[in-house]
């Protein structure tokens, strides 16, 4: 084997290693390397540090199987494997084609002049620098767009760093207002006490399920804490619209975890009903962990 698929298969698993097609692997990461050097041609990497960073994207993916590497995007994991590397070529490069990636979200939610400027600063150092553990870039797969990844790292990042905690305590007033949050009562504990896990379970597979603007539009509302208004302004449409959106993602997603929790358990009448009220009670709780990592990134 070549030094470059050496590199590769010793960042896999075990039992990925034993699957290797020499042959079949080495070509197409011949291809992905030559595909990443067309297109980001002033970018010093080498085809062994190539092959080492896909080997950990391929590792950290096992789903994917070894073949999986002809679905990540080549060319955007060469430029990501440099940047983790801290190459000055590629850091400049990143700049040059991303910054406007990070500053168009930034101004869709209501900031302007220096605010943008500082967050996309932020956000710039985060990527490529990292805050103790090592460049965020570092964790981008391959899997889905690199322009996409930047800008959900962006919008999570500008809301961890300037939502008050006055803003988030409006937010859940007004989540209030949307859906009532019914007292919990003797059956309901029991539910909750019972079938928690089976609905940690209906809950993952009813977001995969979801379509990913569906899914995306629930991430924004429950984990980066993007009021109605900010989400409207990202998707450009009206408030009101993206109420709905987010109103109807969510009965969608409640609505197949009671059934895919009924159909795995088989309940009486009385206790459907009490689900329903508990999946009310628990789902918004449930649903910022369960968002909180793309499946398509």
């Amino acid at each position: 084997m070549s030094d470059a698929l050496d590199a590769l298969v010793a960042r896999l698993a075990p039992s990925q290693r034993a699957a290797v097609d020499a042959a079949a692997i080495e070509a197409t990461l011949r291809a992905g390397f030559e595909a990443g050097q067309a297109a980001w041609p002033t970018v010093a990497l080498s085809a062994v540090e190539f092959a080492a960073h896909v080997g950990g994207c391929l590792a950290a993916r096992p789903e994917l199987g070894l073949d999986g590497f002809a679905q990540l995007g080549a060319a955007e994991l060469y430029l990501a494997a440099a940047c983790t590397l801290r190459r000055p070529s590629a850091i400049a490069c990143f700049r040059a084609r991303f910054l406007a990636e990070i500053e168009a979200p930034l101004r869709r939610v209501g900031l302007r002049g220096a605010d943008v400027d500082e967050l996309a600063h932020e956000v710039l150092e985060l990527i490529l620098v990292g805050d103790g553990d090592g460049p965020v870039i570092a964790s981008y797969s391959g899997r889905g767009s690199l322009r996409g990844w930047v800008r959900s790292v962006t919008i999570r990042t500008a809301s961890k760093r300037h939502r008050s905690a006055e803003q988030e305590s409006a937010r859940r007033d007004r989540l209030g207002e949307v859906m009532a949050q019914p007292e919990v009562d003797v059956e309901l504990g029991h539910l909750k006490a019972t079938y928690a896990a089976d609905l940690e379970a209906a809950l993952a597979t009813a977001l995969a399920a979801l379509d990913p603007r569906e899914r995306n539009l629930l991430r924004h509302y429950f984990v980066d804490g993007l009021t109605v208004d900010e989400i409207g302004r990202l998707q450009g449409v009206h408030r009101s619209t993206a109420a709905r959106w987010v109103v109807r993602a969510r009965e969608q997603l409640r609505e197949a975890v009671i059934v895919l929790v009924h159909q795995r358990l088989g309940l009486s009448p009385s206790e459907v009903e009490s689900l329903g009220r508990f999946v009310r009670s628990q789902l918004d709780l449930s649903l910022g962990a369960a968002v909180a990592v793309d499946p398509d990134q």
